[in-house]
């Protein structure tokens, strides 16, 4: 191999897959410093013109959401159009009918699954109810902060999915395509996000060697409807749900992280090890049953919804690919 094809595949006229990721992260990082640096700039404007006004704290989370949520799409959007060459519509965003339903089903999986935790760790004394309307001193109006909170989970559905079951998901997919069995290749790249997502919440509040591998299964629980659906419709929805319902709704910590308003405000008992302690559902092995049983849902959502099981993603790879699409052997 001459220094040339090290960087640059010549089948596909364009960077290796390991190139390709490190610009990805180089764009974003330099989508960052643009765009904070414009927004720097409005919000100097912002303090001139209202100097005397107190500026509630949810609006500070409005702004920064919409940020990073921007830096991810633009940052994506340039990398995918420039140097992946493809359309972005492959990272699973190709709105349309079955995009949609996937999008419902997954928020109503999210939501659910959710209050079956509430309900057990309530049923078996884990959490006590302590009141209704919980919003901490600094937020001065419930509803306002729940809309914001909501708001925020949005983004960050959006931007956590593009970047983790969109763009790293499928470009590590080609990455491996020198694998024979292209199903392969996708279920290590798989594997491999799903990894990635977990260490990503390692630095978390209440962060756990337990915790770390819980989310590495919420990964590939997050990412099972895009590579059976090839959308990312299901993936999305779901995990805005899941983190609304855990902390805003039932005021779980949501990854270590306390929201500061609930619709439910509880106190936290019973064994770490199955309740997740500080960290929240997603640090105890109650989350793993949940993860388990939507997965199950997950699979009868598909069967149901396309008539088969097949792994639907792989069509959604660089052009250059043949379009084949493997099915998995599922016991009746």
């Amino acid at each position: 191999m001459n220094l040339k094809t090290f960087f640059w595949n010549q089948e596909e006229n364009r960077l290796r897959t390991a190139w390709r990721l490190c610009l990805y992260i180089l764009i974003l990082l330099g989508t960052t410093m643009v765009l904070g640096l414009v927004s720097g700039v409005l919000v100097v404007i912002a303090r001139f013109i209202f100097s005397g006004l107190m500026i509630d704290p949810t609006y500070t989370n409005i702004y920064q959401m919409v940020l990073i949520t921007l830096v991810m799409i633009i940052g994506t959007w340039v990398t995918v159009r420039w140097v992946d060459r493809r359309k972005f519509s492959s990272l699973g965003l190709q709105f349309g009918r079955k995009w949609w339903h996937d999008f419902a089903f997954g928020a109503f999986l999210g939501s659910f699954l959710m209050v079956l935790i509430f309900l057990t760790e309530l049923a078996f004394g884990w959490i006590t109810v302590e009141g209704t309307l919980f919003s901490h001193p600094d937020y001065t109006n419930f509803w306002l902060a729940m809309i914001v909170y909501a708001f925020q989970f949005i983004c960050v559905g959006i931007y956590e999915e593009i970047f983790s079951r969109g763009y790293q998901l499928i470009n590590l997919s080609e990455g491996f395509s020198f694998i024979k069995d292209r199903k392969t290749g996708l279920l290590i790249s798989y594997l491999i996000t799903s990894s990635i997502f977990g260490l990503m919440h390692a630095i978390n509040p209440g962060a756990t060697p337990a915790s770390v591998l819980n989310i590495m299964a919420a990964g590939l629980f997050l990412g099972l409807g895009m590579i059976l659906t090839g959308r990312m419709g299901l993936s999305i929805g779901l995990h805005i749900t899941w983190n609304f319902f855990q902390g805003n709704i039932f005021g779980f910590p949501v990854s270590g992280t306390e929201t500061g308003v609930s619709l439910i405000q509880i106190t936290q008992r019973g064994n770490e090890l199955l309740t997740g302690g500080s960290f929240g559902p997603e640090g105890g092995l109650i989350s793993i049953l949940a993860i388990l049983m939507g997965m199950a849902c997950i699979f009868a959502w598909v069967k149901w919804r396309d008539g088969e099981i097949q792994l639907s993603v792989l069509s959604n790879l660089y052009p250059t690919h043949p379009p084949v699409v493997s099915t998995l052997e599922i016991p009746e």
